[in-house]
């Protein structure tokens, strides 16, 4: 299942986000700030390319989160502190951020976000177009 990580309800790209999704009839599940995971934090971050740098927002990096991350010896600093970290101030990662178990996208991408589409759902749009033409 899609799992949707957004910080406030009212966000105009959170909404378009869900929008698609129910359009598209593809379940998901909201995870807000306060039900934010350990668990759910390392997934994201095994799914991004640059780990912290994709999920976290520009502006800490002049925050006080910025001596943490930018620590010369980032290597010795546990993952772990970085997490409780991001889980102390949720502000601090972009939203919202779509994810699964193969897959994730920051922001909303009306190209990008086709690929939460199913195989399934997918095969069938192909069908309902080839019989148009």
């Amino acid at each position: 299942m899609i799992k949707i990580y957004r910080k406030t309800k009212s966000d105009r790209r959170v909404l378009e986000v869900i929008d698609w999704l129910e359009s598209h009839c593809i379940p998901y599940k909201i995870i807000s700030s306060a039900d934010l995971s350990v668990q759910n934090v390392k997934q994201m971050l095994s799914l991004s390319e640059n780990g912290f740098d994709d999920i976290l927002v520009s502006r800490l990096r002049t925050s006080p989160h910025k001596a943490l991350l930018s620590c010369s010896k980032v290597e010795e600093v546990p993952m772990q502190n970085f997490i409780q970290q991001i889980l102390q101030s949720p502000g601090s990662i972009k939203e919202p951020i779509l994810f699964d178990e193969t897959k994730i996208m920051i922001g909303y991408n009306s190209n990008e976000i086709r690929k939460f589409i199913p195989k399934s759902h997918r095969r069938v749009e192909r069908k309902d177009i080839s019989c148009l033409i």
